[in-house]
């Protein structure tokens, strides 16, 4: 949603690593009035990877909240009294009993990251409900939401909304890590019907393009509907769990709709391999270009891309990113 702006070329970009695995993590504003996307990069308990990608709309309030974002004029949180989505993932007794258990029950960690949603959707409102700030309130919005863990046995993904993930093995087409929720989809315009509402050109009750997701609260009374799974728009994320291939695994891609707008999935690893084939090393600059090539494609969104390399993946001889700037200069 918004109108289209020259874009805004700055990005702001970092990496993370476990073990041999990296991750380059980039966004930038591209053409809109703000920036609404957010992300969150953590190693949760030595050996599991968090990553994700979180798009948001009316508003940057609520991916503040859920991101935990830092306000760069205080040094500190924009919600200073509030748990992002990782620090309640990390309470919940799912998560405890997971790693209690050794790890390795997969059921118990997709309930946690299912409680993780449920929970900082109840809280958000419940702020929401007490604030006396009405101008944060009303540029709070909402949010999707697209996760990925790499742990040591699996790969799992829980996505609400549009935001979208994919993975390849060597030599591999993309394998879908997440489906995105449209209201015209069936289940998702049964659940909004049976809910009380409608969908319009695409839209929630005409209005909103996405069918799950954080926030947007005037599509979520909580009074009427007790249970989250039965909202016009649902905070329960869906998952699709793929087992570890350390040998064949060769990349990841989670982005906002920026990106996935204006390629496929298959279009965009097959970039990303390109990329890697000319010799590029660094995963901060491989995910750097994806955003450039999105915008390049003719994306009018903002555009945030994670990139995740395998250590067994594609390995070049070239210039990369930096020789393919100097082209373009």
């Amino acid at each position: 949603m918004g109108n289209t702006f020259k874009p805004i070329t700055v990005k702001q970009t970092l990496s993370i690593q476990l073990g041999d695995i990296c991750a380059g993590i980039s966004g930038m504003q591209g053409c809109r009035r703000e920036m609404e996307d957010g992300h969150i990069q953590e190693i949760i308990d030595q050996d599991h990877l968090f990553l994700g990608v979180f798009d948001g709309h009316g508003g940057i309030g609520c991916v503040q909240y859920v991101c935990g974002m830092i306000n760069p004029e205080t040094g500190k949180p924009f919600f200073e009294e509030s748990k992002d989505l990782v620090q309640i993932l990390k309470e919940t007794d799912e998560f405890k009993q997971y790693v209690r258990e050794g790890k390795q029950d997969i059921n118990l960690l997709e309930k946690a990251i299912t409680n993780t949603f449920i929970q900082i959707d109840k809280q958000m409102k419940d702020y929401l409900e007490k604030s006396e700030n009405h101008f944060k309130a009303y540029t709070f919005g909402g949010c999707t939401g697209c996760v990925v863990m790499v742990t040591p046995g699996f790969i799992l993904c829980a996505n609400a909304g549009d935001s979208r993930a994919t993975m390849s093995l060597i030599g591999s087409k993309q394998i879908e890590l997440s489906n995105d929720h449209k209201p015209e989809n069936e289940e998702e315009l049964n659940r909004i019907i049976s809910a009380g509402g409608y969908v319009q050109n695409g839209r929630v009750d005409g209005n909103l393009a996405v069918s799950r997701g954080l926030g947007d609260y005037e599509f979520k009374p909580f009074d009427i509907f007790k249970d989250p799974k039965d909202q016009k728009v649902s905070c329960i994320p869906e998952f699709i769990i793929k087992n570890r291939k350390p040998l064949e695994e060769e990349m990841i891609i989670i982005a906002c709709d920026g990106l996935w707008d204006v390629f496929t999935n298959n279009e965009a690893i097959d970039s990303v391999r390109q990329i890697f084939s000319e010799g590029e090393t660094n995963i901060e600059l491989v995910a750097e270009e994806m955003l450039d090539l999105a915008l390049d494609k003719g994306s009018t969104d903002n555009i945030s891309a994670i990139v995740v390399k395998f250590p067994n993946g594609i390995k070049g001889n070239g210039g990369g990113v930096k020789e393919r700037r100097e082209k373009k200069s």
